[in-house]
Protein backbone atom coordinates (compact mmCIF):
# COMPACT_ATOMS: atom_id res chain seq x y z
CA UNK A 1 0.00 0.00 0.00
CA UNK A 2 1.10 3.79 -1.25
CA UNK A 3 1.14 6.87 0.69
CA UNK A 4 0.82 8.70 -2.40
CA UNK A 5 3.81 10.90 -1.57
CA UNK A 6 6.71 11.13 -3.58
CA UNK A 7 10.35 12.19 -3.60
CA UNK A 8 12.20 15.61 -4.61
CA UNK A 9 15.85 14.57 -6.20
CA UNK A 10 17.80 17.27 -6.70
CA UNK A 11 21.64 17.67 -7.72
CA UNK A 12 21.36 21.75 -7.47
CA UNK A 13 24.22 23.19 -5.35
CA UNK A 14 24.41 26.52 -3.50
CA UNK A 15 26.90 28.99 -3.58
CA UNK A 16 28.57 30.02 0.12
CA UNK A 17 30.82 32.69 1.45
CA UNK A 18 31.95 33.76 5.14
CA UNK A 19 34.11 36.26 6.42
CA UNK A 20 36.28 36.26 9.52
CA UNK A 21 37.75 38.88 11.64
CA UNK A 22 38.97 39.40 15.10
CA UNK A 23 40.95 42.18 17.36
CA UNK A 24 42.69 41.17 20.09
CA UNK A 25 44.09 43.78 23.06
CA UNK A 26 46.02 43.13 25.78
CA UNK A 27 47.49 45.94 28.47
CA UNK A 28 49.65 45.15 31.33
CA UNK A 29 48.83 48.45 33.59
CA UNK A 30 51.43 47.27 36.69
CA UNK A 31 52.59 43.78 37.83
CA UNK A 32 49.38 43.73 39.43
CA UNK A 33 46.07 44.93 36.93
CA UNK A 34 45.67 43.54 33.45
CA UNK A 35 43.14 44.09 31.21
CA UNK A 36 41.92 41.66 28.05
CA UNK A 37 39.55 42.41 25.20
CA UNK A 38 38.18 40.37 22.12
CA UNK A 39 36.02 41.07 19.74
CA UNK A 40 35.33 38.77 16.99
CA UNK A 41 33.02 39.01 13.88
CA UNK A 42 31.39 36.11 11.38
CA UNK A 43 29.62 37.17 8.19
CA UNK A 44 28.12 34.64 6.03
CA UNK A 45 25.56 33.93 3.71
CA UNK A 46 24.23 31.07 1.24
CA UNK A 47 22.34 30.60 -1.44
CA UNK A 48 20.13 27.88 -1.15
CA UNK A 49 17.87 26.76 -4.35
CA UNK A 50 14.83 25.21 -2.18
CA UNK A 51 13.48 27.23 0.46
CA UNK A 52 11.74 25.87 3.42
CA UNK A 53 12.62 25.73 7.12
CA UNK A 54 15.15 22.35 7.24
CA UNK A 55 14.40 19.67 5.91
CA UNK A 56 11.05 21.53 5.47
CA UNK A 57 9.15 21.80 2.40
CA UNK A 58 11.32 22.41 -1.02
CA UNK A 59 9.86 24.51 -3.72
CA UNK A 60 11.83 24.51 -6.66
CA UNK A 61 12.73 27.24 -8.37
CA UNK A 62 12.09 30.11 -5.26
CA UNK A 63 16.25 30.19 -4.53
CA UNK A 64 16.77 31.59 -0.95
CA UNK A 65 19.69 34.04 0.32
CA UNK A 66 20.73 33.15 3.92
CA UNK A 67 22.79 36.09 5.35
CA UNK A 68 24.01 35.99 8.49
CA UNK A 69 26.02 37.84 11.29
CA UNK A 70 28.04 36.30 14.43
CA UNK A 71 29.63 39.02 16.85
CA UNK A 72 31.17 38.32 19.70
CA UNK A 73 32.69 40.97 22.77
CA UNK A 74 34.65 40.15 25.74
CA UNK A 75 36.15 41.96 28.37
CA UNK A 76 38.45 41.09 30.94
CA UNK A 77 39.91 42.35 34.10
CA UNK A 78 42.38 40.98 36.32
CA UNK A 79 43.92 42.16 39.86
CA UNK A 80 46.82 40.01 41.49
CA UNK A 81 45.64 39.94 45.01
CA UNK A 82 49.04 38.16 46.08
CA UNK A 83 49.93 34.88 46.59
CA UNK A 84 48.62 32.27 44.49
CA UNK A 85 45.42 34.87 44.80
CA UNK A 86 43.90 36.40 41.50
CA UNK A 87 40.40 38.79 41.39
CA UNK A 88 39.13 38.73 37.66
CA UNK A 89 35.85 40.03 36.66
CA UNK A 90 34.99 39.03 32.79
CA UNK A 91 32.10 40.78 30.78
CA UNK A 92 30.75 38.95 27.43
CA UNK A 93 28.20 39.63 24.92
CA UNK A 94 27.19 37.11 21.73
CA UNK A 95 24.91 38.33 19.38
CA UNK A 96 23.21 36.05 16.51
CA UNK A 97 21.30 37.40 13.32
CA UNK A 98 20.13 35.84 10.24
CA UNK A 99 17.65 36.53 7.64
CA UNK A 100 16.33 35.18 4.52
CA UNK A 101 15.98 37.19 1.28
CA UNK A 102 13.83 35.67 -1.22
CA UNK A 103 15.25 36.00 -4.83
Amino acid sequence: MTSGTGDLITANKGDSTGHHGMIRVDHNFSSKHALFARYMIDDGSSLVSYFGTPPGTYVPGFPVLHEARNQYLTVQYRRNLGHKMLNELRFDINRTTGMRIWQ
